[in-house]
């Protein structure tokens, strides 16, 4: 995967632990995925409710969706 190309990667840790990261790889005109000063904004896959009602309860609302497809090479 060429994923480091799409952007920069960050991470939090407690220690020598990995607890949280967040990357820089979509962006849309003023929004960006995260970061930057622009506007940030989070995709998540409609069934995903747990991870929705996280990220409701953090401040993001919900604003559309979106079709996606995977391809595997």
């Amino acid at each position: 995967m060429r994923t480091l190309e799409l952007g920069e990667y960050f991470g939090i840790f407690e220690g020598e632990r990995l607890v949280a990261m967040v990357g820089e790889r979509f962006q849309a005109g003023p929004f960006r995925e995260l970061r930057r000063g622009e506007t940030p904004f989070l995709h998540v896959m409609h069934d995903k409710l747990l991870a929705r009602g996280l990220y409701e309860r953090m401040g993001f609302v919900y604003y559309r969706e979106s079709a996606a497809r995977s391809l595997a090479l």
